[in-house]
């Protein structure tokens, strides 16, 4: 191909070798201007980069599922920003006393934080929570209550003491006046004897009222949502209530309760994302570029030479960088990977220049006009490669795509100046040095051909298992805070954050719906704002909760304790050596101790006894006094906002009964809900229209790239044969990348769709240079073609796998399937192809013997 190529495009050889002989006679000025480029491009990338974590924002907002999402937004825009804080405590006492301070200081930062919401401290569900509960719970509550009573009343008439430990001995005297019987009174003495032995320790261990009486066994979980004041001045605009939220957090001192805290939600997610993303980039960065310059040494053993080629690299990200940060607002998660994307190709240039140049005789013009047009013809099909996704709804890769079209570009054209600038201003000497492409025998050839047909059968037939991934949640760094308390939020059917959303004209046409939808069995329950209240049981229950009330609201208010409260410690101690009760001999001993220690130390257990009371107390009160006939006006206002627009429509919520992170639960609860509702939108039911959208994009991309790469290869070449010996490796090396997808685990997602056009784009340069100088006989190239084609597939190579260290599994993913990709390409190219082009040269021979 040498000879017609280096014909059919002289013209443009001529001119690309007179660009370079130009920068030869004047290097300093040369290098001087490059090196402004460089420095000019990368102060316009630091003022103006952005970067936007929002993975939906990557599809075109003309797609029908994105309208949805678009409508349903548009209703209620504050859907999907809120953080979301779990909170653990060894009790409810302790949840709430925490959450309750939380709270407080949350309220004390409303430049960055607001609407924040508890449905367990809120003051509407502590009237009212007990309406909402089932028959048989709350009459399992209010019997507990009715037998309680007495030690309520005593503690609300004399909260001493000396007060609790009497009713505590009436208790062991008679067990059935505890409520929940025996089981309870033996938790009750096991939870005293505890704060007891605490306070003789030193130590402090106050009494929570929801483990003594009540059906609370520990651990208890909280959650809090709050909405962040977003500031899009800053590079992440959540960031400043994201230290907002962890300062209120601080100050609240979740120690103090025992409370583990953990913060989710999707401006945590996003920001830790962004940062793992940026973390991972940079790390990336710095290995390939590492890996970069120890490749360049091992292949010229000169530093100024792999000063020249790591300099086009320099130069081809700056510009890059800076044409980003200008045509776009801000870089997504996948374009932000550009940088390492082009530090493995943008070398590529010059390896192969050098590489030639520094053969004995090489005069640089006559070797950028011989190697010009087949670099040209590697640009091209490097940029149809990159701008592949240009004409899908991908518009995500498409930024990266002309990003990093406009780097090869540069890189290509610095190449052509900047290699013939540095060789003029300081000659290298010449040599081949460098590793080597293996001269093989024969019979190894024909082995590694044999294991290629082999590995392309076992593709062939992995190929129909390669599956995409659509969840962007399962592409997150799987170990970062927010992930993992996301995680958590699937541990309780009422706090699984993967539902669908309908929206409704008005409340009539909700109700309809939502019986509809609640018929499904893949739907556990609908929420509206008319189902946010208790309904019509609520009539019912109000009057047994009323009948409890009518006798035991007045005894909470005060009075005459209704057992003798004198000496209540030796009551409990003579009870419980003459009534015998599983945890009374412990507690006994623990009572003795105590009455043998200084008072200062009942003063301590009198306070942690009764640390929780006054909490216990008001929260009783408020549970047996329910609204009377609460209306949606009585909810909390953060709450009923969820589920009622301004202008009066209602949002239906469509909760799935099963857990939606498995793909085939995800995929009947999608297709069950779009039967009864065909507009439902919200994150999961955009996970399979994305899905499918990004999956088309990447099989017309890829088809896209493979005709374009082909028809330009055809029109040069003039040749179908020596054509199809060039395209056919590269086919060879997509199916061999996808069934490496499924052999090493790695799905296609929306970061890594980019890995087959990026193979048929860049992997064809290879192909394209052992198509360029090998023979008319198809005989192998030279010796410095296949150095250099050695090399530059080395560097992009471990350029593009150095993704793989990124903790984010998106970016990671692209790295892996990238490294598999480019492998299966170089592989391709140095085995599969010589023996193509010797088909297609004997072919050709044919032809041109035929009369």
């Amino acid at each position: 191909m040498a000879g017609p190529l280096h014909l059919r495009l002289d013209a443009a050889g001529r001119l690309m070798a007179a660009l370079s002989e130009r920068a030869a006679r004047r290097p300093r000025l040369t290098l001087v201007l490059a090196a402004l480029v460089s420095l000019a491009g990368f102060a316009i990338a630091a003022a103006n980069l952005r970067i936007d974590t929002d993975a939906t924002g990557m599809l075109s907002p003309e797609l029908p599922h994105r309208q949805r999402e678009l409508a349903l937004l548009a209703a209620f825009p504050r859907l999907n920003t809120r953080f979301v804080v779990l909170i653990e405590a060894p009790d409810a006492d302790r949840a709430d006393r925490f959450l309750t301070r939380l709270m407080a200081e949350i309220e004390r930062r409303p430049r960055h934080l607001e609407e924040p919401f508890a449905a367990a401290i809120d003051p509407f569900f502590e009237r009212n929570g007990l309406l909402y509960e089932e028959d048989a719970e709350l009459d399992a509550r209010l019997a507990r209550i009715t037998r309680a009573a007495p030690l309520l009343a005593t503690l609300a008439a004399e909260p001493t003491l000396s007060a609790y430990l009497a009713s505590l001995a009436e208790g062991v005297r008679d067990a059935d006046r505890i409520a929940g019987g025996e089981e309870a009174l033996t938790r009750a003495l096991v939870e005293t004897r505890a704060t007891v032995e605490a306070a003789l320790a030193g130590e402090r261990r106050p009494l929570a009222f929801s483990r003594l009486f009540g059906s609370d066994e520990g651990p208890v979980t909280r959650v809090l949502t709050v909405e962040p004041r977003l500031d899009f001045t800053q590079l992440s605009p959540a960031r400043p209530a994201r230290d907002a939220l962890a300062q209120a957090l601080v100050a609240a001192d979740p120690h103090a309760d025992d409370a583990r805290v953990a913060v989710t939600g999707d401006p945590a997610m996003r920001g830790e994302e962004l940062s793992s993303v940026a973390e991972g980039i940079g790390v990336s960065l710095a290995v390939s570029v590492a890996a970069l310059s120890a490749l360049l040494w091992m292949a010229f053993r000169n530093l100024w030479v792999s000063l020249l080629a790591m300099s086009i690299v320099v130069i081809a990200n700056s510009v890059a960088a800076a044409f980003a940060s200008l045509a776009f607002p801000a870089l997504n998660l996948v374009s932000i990977a550009f940088a390492v994307l082009l530090t493995g190709i943008g070398a590529d240039f010059a390896v192969h220049l050098l590489m030639h140049a520094r053969e004995p005789g090489a005069a640089i013009g006559a070797v950028v006009r011989r190697l010009g047009p087949p670099l040209l013809l590697c640009a091209l099909s490097t940029g149809i490669g990159f701008l592949a996704f240009a004409p899908t709804p991908f518009s995500g890769m498409t930024q990266l795509g002309l990003i990093g079209a406009v780097g090869v570009a540069t890189a290509f054209l610095a190449s052509l100046v900047v290699v013939p600038a540095g060789l003029a201003l300081a000659p290298a000497p010449a040599g081949g040095g460098g590793p080597q492409p293996l001269a093989a025998a024969p019979a190894i050839r024909r082995l590694a051909l044999a294991l290629g047909l082999v590995a392309l059968a076992a593709s062939l037939a992995l190929a129909p298992r390669a599956r995409f991934e659509t969840d962007p949640v399962a592409l997150r760094d799987p170990g970062s805070p927010a992930v993992v308390a996301f995680g958590r939020l699937f541990d309780r059917p009422e706090t699984r954050p993967y539902s669908a959303s309908v929206l409704a004209a008005d409340p009539a046409a909700a109700e309809a719906l939502a019986a509809r939808l609640e018929a499904l069995p893949e739907v556990a329950r609908v929420v509206t704002p008319a189902r946010l209240l208790a309904g019509e049981a609520a009539a019912e229950r109000r009057e047994a909760i009323d009948a409890v009330a009518f006798g035991l609201l007045p005894q909470l208010e005060g009075g005459t304790p209704p057992v003798d409260t004198a000496n209540g410690l030796d009551q409990l101690r003579a009870a419980l050596r003459t009534h015998p009760r599983a945890g009374g001999p412990e507690l006994l001993a623990a009572l003795d101790r105590l009455a043998a220690a200084p008072p200062a130390v009942a003063a301590v257990v009198e306070r942690d006894i009764l640390t929780f009371w006054p909490a216990t107390l008001a929260r009783l009160k408020a549970s047996l006094s329910p609204d009377p006939e609460p209306t949606l006006a009585d909810l909390p206002a953060p709450l009923l906002a969820r589920y009622q627009a301004p202008d009066g429509r209602i949002r239906l919520e469509v909760v799935p009964e099963d857990d939606l992170r498995d793909p085939a639960a995800r995929a009947r609860f999608i297709a069950a809900v779009r039967a009864v509702a065909p507009d439902a939108a919200g994150p999961v039911m955009n996970l399979a229209d994305s899905g499918a959208v990004i999956e088309r994009a990447m099989i017309a991309a890829t088809l896209a790239a493979l005709a374009a790469c082909g028809l330009l290869l055809l029109a040069v070449e003039r040749s179908l044969w020596r054509t199809l010996a060039t395209l056919l490796p590269i086919v060879a090396a997509c199916l061999l990348t996808l069934g490496g997808s499924v052999l090493f685990q790695i799905p296609f997602n929306y970061a890594n769709v980019i890995a087959l056009p990026m193979l048929i784009g860049a992997g064809i340069d290879s192909a394209i240079h052992m198509a360029a100088q090998a023979g008319e006989d198809g005989a192998g190239p030279p010796g410095p073609t296949a150095r250099a084609i050695l090399v530059a597939a080395l560097t992009t190579i471990a350029s593009f796998g150095s993704l793989v260290l990124s903790d984010h599994r998106g970016v990671a993913s692209m790295g892996a399937l990238l490294l598999v990709a480019l492998s299966a390409t170089t592989f391709a190219a140095l085995v599969l192809e010589p023996p193509l082009l010797r088909l297609a040269a004997r072919l050709e021979a044919r032809r041109r013997q035929r009369p």
